[in-house]
């Protein structure tokens, strides 16, 4: 965690996202996380995306690939 993301309430830390199980809820918590940071940070704002909400739950999750072999 940066200097500056340090005032960044845990809810919008990315650990914090991947912790959250699978469903609607993910999408709300990625859009509150997004606009805390853009609250914290006026750079961002209007561009960080927050269209989570239309996508299927299963689509939000971990977005790191999967190091297992087929």
């Amino acid at each position: 965690m940066t200097a500056s993301g340090s005032n960044l309430l845990p809810s919008a830390w990315y650990e914090h996202l991947l912790a959250q199980p699978e469903g609607p809820e993910l999408a709300e918590a990625m859009v509150s996380a997004m606009e805390q940071i853009e609250a914290h940070n006026a750079t961002p704002a209007g561009i960080l995306p927050k269209a989570y909400r239309g996508f299927e739950p299963r689509l939000l999750m971990d977005p790191r690939p999967s190091t297992a072999t087929p």
